[in-house]
């Protein structure tokens, strides 16, 4: 277990170095607190360059301006008014931005939406906040997903193209034929001139379809420019993003291993003490060290694509963990009763009997994978998820219960008439061999629903012999006592006689047409395999008593009772 854990700080270790390009990142984009480094000569003369190409932007946009809003006042056309409204607009808003850029250049780059806070909050828009922060977002996915979309309309625009050539085509026939066919000098004349018309319809339709037509081989075919291009921008990726994606990675790595060793330390230290306290908060902890371990990992990635820079990543993780947090709102509830579990605290406790499938099991440990054994059977451990716990029941036991009805050799004895010897039983299967050989397979669960007789620890055999009623006055006393002795003394050959334990006969009952004895032995378990065989003896050793001694075996009379003629003669139609 040290050499292990040890194996794993060593891991840590390296990743952590792997890290160190992110702090080193990191540091230089940090300012410096204290005393103001000396701002370099070559910087300060770039400072002044743009400043004087901001004013000079900035004069040239107030000229312009000026002669849109000379032009507004002069103008009485409404569609030049509202063109030169939307240009007089655009040229403010822009002349706007460039003198917040040339106070923000000069000042050293002082946050100006500072000043404007109270602005903001004044005017507060939950949904633009959202479109702004989703907004790289939407433009990395628009522009990922460009060829595609330029594809996709030159192929409907070719489409369209393609139907209307042929149009264009017939027209211009069906044109000439008329022309040809005229004899009016002005309709000859509106015809050319529709001729006209449409030949300029068909040369732009041509035109246009073998535009869409090469376009579309362009972007379906790309030449080897647009190879290399796609290697560089692989290259790119890889250089840039990419590589955010591998710190990120490596910071949920880290984190989470991180987390992951302390649990198991603090398992390992707390978790196999005998004190149920101490054991129950060796739980806790391990619960505790893995939420942490899935949150932080999450919030280092975060952290790791705020660092870079990478606004998309950022917030497609944002994104996930939106959806993290309102799926964990939604199955909040199932977690603590899972926790609960864990704790020893729920419906299911450790060193419990609880019924699963129909067997009975024995709670070892609960954990995230929970694990139960029934020591009767051969393969009799399961581990179950916690879900799949928090459906069952457990219950204290007693050290005498039975963990299953029998235990491989046992002789069983079913209700569907099966007896044998159990060879193997699995928490699947239970193998049984019965008469003539043959191997009997059930499922556990069907086994267990047939009510398995052990007759291994001991059984009785019981059969019920009539006699006739000419035997009524000695059927209490003398037939009892004589059908015993001679059974005992016919049983001495038998190869179960050693193994009988009780022999008893007794008046059962006066039935219908007999009067009945009841036969009862008790046998040892090692006569088990002769049960069938004990039954068989006895039936054959009352008979041959009877034969002995006399006595008559009755047999069922069958009465028929025929209808009355009265009452059929009331009836003539059945």
């Amino acid at each position: 277990m040290t050499s292990k854990l040890f194996k794993k700080f060593i891991m840590l270790g390296v990743l952590l170095a792997l890290l160190a390009p992110l702090n080193a990142m990191s540091t230089d984009e940090v300012a410096v607190v204290g005393d103001v480094a000396p701002v370099p000569e070559s910087k300060v003369n770039t400072t002044k360059q743009q400043l004087v190409e901001l004013i000079t932007t900035i004069e040239s946009a107030q000229k312009e301006l000026a002669d849109t809003k000379t032009a507004l006042s002069k103008t009485k056309d409404e569609l030049d008014t509202k063109a030169l409204i939307r240009q007089r607009d655009k040229l403010s808003a822009r002349i706007q931005d460039l003198q917040r850029n040339f106070e923000a250049i000069a000042t050293g780059g002082v946050d100006l939406d500072a000043f404007e806070e109270s602005q903001k909050l004044a005017k507060f828009d939950w949904q633009e906040e959202l479109k702004e922060v989703f907004r790289p977002i939407l433009n990395e996915m628009k522009r990922l997903t460009e060829r595609p979309r330029a594809i996709e309309k030159l192929r409907t625009e070719k489409t369209v193209l393609t139907s209307q050539l042929p149009i264009t085509v017939n027209a211009l026939e069906k044109i000439k034929e008329l022309k040809k066919e005229a004899e009016s000098p002005v309709l000859i004349a509106h015809l050319e001139t529709l001729k006209q018309s449409w030949d300029k319809r068909h040369d732009d339709v041509s035109n246009q379809l073998r535009l869409v037509t090469f376009q579309l081989e362009e972007k379906l075919n790309p030449t080897d420019a647009a190879d290399v291009s796609i290697t560089d921008q692989v290259r790119a990726f890889f250089s840039g993003r990419g590589l955010n994606i591998i710190f990120a990675i490596i910071a949920f790595v880290v984190v989470y291993l991180f987390f992951k060793v302390s649990a198991k330390v603090f398992v390992h230290f707390l978790g196999n003490k005998k004190d149920k306290e101490t054991r129950l908060f060796g739980k806790a902890m391990q619960i505790a060290f893995r939420a942490l371990a899935v949150l932080l990992s999450v919030f280092s990635v975060i952290i790791v694509f705020y660092i870079q820079g990478d606004w998309f990543l950022l917030g497609l993780s944002l994104l996930f963990l939106i959806g993290f947090i309102w799926t964990l709102r939604q199955s909040l509830p199932r977690y603590i009763t899972e926790a609960k579990l864990l704790l020893n605290l729920g419906p299911v406790r450790e060193n419990e009997r609880v019924v699963y499938n129909g067997i009975p099991w024995r709670v070892t440990a609960l954990n995230f994978y929970t694990t139960l054994t029934n020591p009767a059977l051969a393969g009799g451990v399961v581990q179950l998820p916690a879900q799949v716990v928090l459906e069952l029941q457990s219950r204290r036991f007693s050290k005498d219960e039975p963990w299953f009805p029998c235990r491989p050799g046992d002789f069983m004895l079913l209700d569907d008439g099966y007896a044998g010897p159990v060879m193997m039983q699995t928490p699947e299967l239970v193998t049984m061999k019965v008469k003539g050989g043959s191997t009997r397979i059930y499922a556990t669960t069907d086994f267990l629903g047939l009510s398995p007789n052990n007759l291994s620890h001991g059984f009785g055999v019981f059969v019920t012999f009539g006699f006739d009623y000419a035997d009524q006055s000695i059927i209490t006393k003398e037939v009892p006592e004589k059908l015993c002795d001679y059974i005992r003394e016919a049983m001495a050959q038998e190869v179960f006689q050693p193994s009988l334990k009780e022999l008893k006969v007794e008046f059962k009952e006066a039935a219908a047409s007999s009067l009945n004895v009841l036969i009862i032995t008790i046998f040892e378990g090692k006569a088990a395999d002769s049960y069938f065989s004990i039954d068989r003896f006895l039936q054959r050793a009352a008979t041959d008593a009877c034969n002995h001694y006399g006595w008559n075996i009755p047999f069922n009379q069958l009465t028929v009772h025929m209808a009355e003629q009265e009452t059929l003669s009331e009836n003539p139609d059945q």
